[in-house]
């Protein structure tokens, strides 16, 4: 697939549309459930100062959950995390085109970053704050 503008990566599907992407190819996705992954990208987005990398809401009724983008390998390293699952190969999500920020359905609430297109979810942090987070509930 390749890229409609420059600084959009060539993985993002065309505006106005929503594209079953794999994991595992050009990044690995955690999946989070909705709650404690608002919460942690509220952290996230507190210690860095902006939106950590890029995140898709899936709003689906009965499963709401948080894509985090996050660096290649990351779902063979992953630990346990309560209620998290790291996956690579084999998974396909529903990816938004860059200008699908709102719902109904798959949207971005962390578009990639024209300026930083590569940039991903740091692991190690969202692993961190999800930790944390589950330390404290």
């Amino acid at each position: 697939m390749r890229s409609e503008q420059p600084n959009r990566p060539a993985w993002m599907p065309p505006d106005r549309t929503v594209s079953a992407l794999p994991a595992g190819r050009w990044w690995d996705v955690v999946v989070v459930p909705q709650r404690a992954g608002l919460d942690a990208l509220e952290v996230l987005d507190r210690e860095s100062g902006h939106c950590p990398g890029p995140v898709i809401w899936d709003v689906a009724p009965n499963n709401p959950r948080l894509y985090f983008l996050v660096p290649l390998g990351t779902a063979a390293t992953w630990p346990s995390v309560r209620g998290c699952e790291a996956r690579g190969e084999t998974t396909y999500i529903g990816v938004p085109g860059a200008t699908t920020i709102e719902p109904p359905g798959v949207h971005w609430l962390c578009p990639p970053d024209p300026d930083r297109p590569g940039e991903l979810v740091d692991a190690a942090a969202l692993r961190a704050a999800l930790e944390l987070l589950a330390v404290a509930s």
